[in-house]
């Protein structure tokens, strides 16, 4: 992910190559640059990390014998103020006659549809998703955790929208049991023609299944759909390009969250050898048990299994030293959470850098998919097999094809039942 800023900055002469090589020295790039006056300049950098920019920042502003820092502006913060969707209508809106003959027109026309049983077509319900987040109840009804999920609620809408022609809706919940969740979207359900699940906080694999349960329209998971189908997808690449059978292969599993559960009943479902996995949390590691796993420790995974998929980064950097020749390594960590000399030095065969930002990529067509196929949540069966041809569009270096072109079609024709047995 990139962010960019503008900065102005008066230099004192001859130092300007010397500041553009502070901004690289902490890992932030000058991409453009204008002077606006003699010795002054404004540029446009991009980094990765905030907190480093803002060190970088803070050091350059320390060094007021060369550089003068002007202004730091954040070239998106106006443009997201109020949020990162803007909800408008199909027709113009500009005179009093677009309101009365085209919006009040239209609602006209659109009743008279729906009482001669139109109504599939006539309104907005069957191409509305409903992008739900789940936060445990605060005091404050505006949290920061509410605020935070639903800005990642709005990217998913903008996502889907662009690549699927769908609109997508957010809806955060504030609940105390799972029973109230649960409740609230039965009463909003009729609104939707599906539901995508971003997260459920504190929720574990029985709560999600209560939903897929007892909702009437389909119900999608980012947690247990496109999570473990990204990275069965990544896996079963890893497989076919290093020749290993599943049979003949032991995974072993850092980190136990939901997505890792629902990973391990796909695994042995897929007929790989045992799945070791650990975690702190020992009601996750019953739950991992439950679907076939093996619970070991850490050292046991880094030095007994073939392949190691980093879910979460709870082990010691001195694990690494377990780690044995020829392993291979898919990791959901950032990429300064993985020593890659140290897995160089050890002999790891390959490592794949796996991002979940990748996900925009599989969901758009999961969720046209699921409701072009008429199904209700996607099983593991099907899980598996979108798995096994979504591996084949994965690029030698497990990049996916362009996000812009047919990628969405793809997947959304790999989940319709005749495309799955006979492709």
């Amino acid at each position: 992910m990139k962010l960019i800023s503008n900065v102005t900055v008066a230099v004192k002469k001859g130092t300007l190559s010397q500041i553009i090589e502070e901004f690289s020295a902490g890992e932030c790039f000058v991409r453009s640059m204008q002077a606006l006056e003699r010795n002054l300049y404004q540029m446009e950098i991009i980094y990765d990390d905030r907190n480093l920019f803002n060190a970088c920042m803070d050091s350059l502003k320390k060094m007021s014998d060369k550089y003068a820092i002007v202004s730091v502006k954040n070239s998106l913060e106006e443009m997201i103020k109020g949020g990162i969707l803007s909800v408008k209508g199909k027709m113009p809106l500009e005179q009093y006659s677009d309101f009365e003959m085209g919006l009040l027109g239209a609602v006209e026309l659109a009743l008279e549809k729906i009482e001669n049983d139109e109504g599939n077509a006539f309104s907005g319900i069957l191409k509305n998703v409903g992008v739900i987040t789940g936060v445990r109840a605060r005091e404050d009804l505006r949290s920061k955790a509410i605020f935070s999920r639903f800005v990642q609620a709005e990217r998913d809408c903008a996502i889907l929208g662009r690549f699927s022609g769908l609109n997508g809706l957010p809806v955060a919940i504030n609940f105390n049991q799972p029973e109230d969740f649960i409740k609230t979207l039965r009463g909003i359900e009729s609104s939707f023609a599906a539901l995508r699940i971003t997260g459920i906080e504190e929720a574990d694999l029985f709560f999600y299944e209560q939903i897929f349960s007892e909702l009437h329209v389909p119900v999608i998971s980012r947690d247990l759909d496109d999570i473990p189908v990204y990275m069965l997808s990544l896996l079963n690449r890893l497989s076919l390009k290093n020749k290993i059978h599943p049979s003949d292969t032991t995974v072993g599993i850092m980190g136990m969250d939901i997505s890792a559960i629902r990973l391990t009943r796909l695994l042995k479902k897929s007929r790989f050898g045992r799945v070791l996995g650990y975690d702190q949390n020992e009601k996750a590691l019953l739950s991992f048990e439950n679907e076939g796993g093996l619970a070991t420790s850490t050292e046991n995974i880094f030095s007994n299994t073939d392949v190691i998929l980093l879910m979460k980064n709870n082990f010691e950097y001195e694990e690494y030293e377990k780690l044995r020749p020829g392993q291979l390594i898919i990791s959901l960590l950032g990429p300064r959470d993985v020593d890659l000399n140290m897995l160089k030095e050890r002999g790891v065969r390959e490592f794949v850098q796996g991002d979940v930002q990748n996900l925009s990529w599989i969901f758009p067509g999961m969720v046209v998919g699921v409701l072009n196929a008429g199904l209700k949540t996607i099983d593991d069966m099907r899980i598996i097999e979108l798995a096994k041809k979504t591996a084949n569009l994965l690029a030698v270096d497990y990049s996916f094809p362009d996000l812009f072109g047919d990628i969405h079609s793809l997947i959304a024709d790999l989940l319709d039942p005749v495309v799955l047995h006979d492709r």
